[in-house]
């Protein structure tokens, strides 16, 4: 268990004394946490979550979104918040109110499929948001990221772009949504390296990242639509209600 006397995690400079470091922005995953009776509740599907709602157990409920003690320090908690903020007044707030955005985003058709455009939001702060949420998932010990095997090259590198240690590299990433109507509630948060770990998914309530080191898969060639790379503009696919639908019962197994 790390301590706050440990480095952080990230500038590997000052003390990691920072306390409930969100994996990812807590803004993203409130929603689903809301339950019929109006309280947050929510659960994290490990093996011993199964064995208990198999025996009939009683399972504690969270409140929260994934967290962890003394991974960060508050200088570099305070960075990846300024992303955050940006990304939530810029996009995730707003993105049901396109006279609130001054008709700065807008739905287009890319080979049939809607595409939503994002010309307000700052391309790059966009990005690093991403990687930052990729890094937190790297180096956390939560059991909900056990999945994520980021190599050390892309680990390094995402961390130095993070920090502006090198020049920004645009590696390509997917951004994919849901319909407005979704139920938040049937959402979850998961992640998971995929393709000799060249890529790597983020599911973040009613979004899905998606960040590509290389990989060759047609999977990826089938939502190439939905591609972020040396663009102008943030992109974000829309999936129908249906198609998520699916892409959610084969993370959750429901």
């Amino acid at each position: 268990m790390r301590k706050p006397t440990d480095l952080c995690l990230l500038c590997n400079t000052n003390l990691a004394s920072q306390t409930n470091s969100h994996i990812f922005p807590r803004f993203m995953g409130v929603t689903m946490l809301t339950s019929s009776n109006n309280k947050r509740e929510g659960y994290t599907t490990t093996t011993d979550f199964i064995d208990k709602l198999k025996s009939g157990n009683k399972i504690k409920p969270e409140q929260d979104t994934p967290k962890e003690d003394f991974i960060l320090c508050p200088s570099c908690e305070n960075n990846f918040e300024k992303l955050e903020t940006h990304f939530a007044n810029k996009h995730y707030k707003v993105i049901d109110k396109p006279s609130l955005l001054n008709n700065k985003t807008d739905e287009v058709l890319i080979n049939k499929m809607p595409v939503i455009v994002n010309k307000k939001m700052d391309y790059i702060i966009y990005k690093k948001l991403i990687y930052s949420m990729l890094y937190r998932a790297s180096i956390t010990s939560l059991p909900q990221f056990t999945n994520i095997h980021l190599p050390e090259n892309n680990k390094n590198s995402i961390r130095q772009i993070i920090l502006n240690e090198i020049e920004f590299i645009d590696y390509p990433t997917y951004s994919i949504i849901p319909a407005r109507d979704t139920e938040y509630t049937k959402n979850c948060i998961y992640a998971n390296s995929e393709l000799d770990n060249k890529a790597h998914l983020l599911c973040v309530n009613d979004y899905i990242f998606i960040i590509d080191f290389g990989s060759q898969s047609y999977l990826l060639k089938n939502i190439a639509r939905f591609k972020n790379h040396k663009e102008q503009y943030a992109k974000f696919g829309l999936l129908s209600d249906k198609v998520w639908d699916d892409w959610r019962k084969t993370f959750l197994g429901v």
